[in-house]
This record gives structure tokens, sequence and C-alpha cells, in this order.
């Protein structure tokens, strides 16, 4: 993938995905044994939801 030719909507949803991950294997390094799916779980679902809102915005938003 060409950084370069994204645009600055892609930009910032490519962006929130890798923060969005990057909170993901923090927590996961941080719970305890025994907890680490269903913490990482509840932290990929939401923040899941709201870049797939997002993307979906733009892109209809984009078409309008």
């Amino acid at each position: 993938m060409n950084w370069d030719d994204v645009t600055p909507e892609e930009r910032l949803l490519a962006e929130q995905a890798i923060l969005n991950f990057q909170e993901l294997n923090k927590a996961g390094h941080a719970v305890a044994d025994g907890t680490v799916l269903s913490v990482c779980e509840r932290l990929a679902v939401e923040p899941g939801r709201e870049l797939t809102r997002k993307m979906l915005e733009v892109s209809l938003h984009e078409r309008a």
C-alpha cells in the first residue's frame, strides 16, 4: 500500500485502527491471566463498531 496515495479521511481511519490495535495490545499484556480474551474482546467490540460507523459515515459523505 502506498501511503502517499491515501486521502486524509483514509489516513484518519487507518490511524484510528492502529490506535485501537495498540490499546488492545497494551490491555492484553496488562490484564491477569484468564481474563485476556474477555477484556480484549470488550475493548475491541465498541471501538470496532465506532470505527465501522466512521468508515460508513466517510463513505456516504463522499458519495453525497
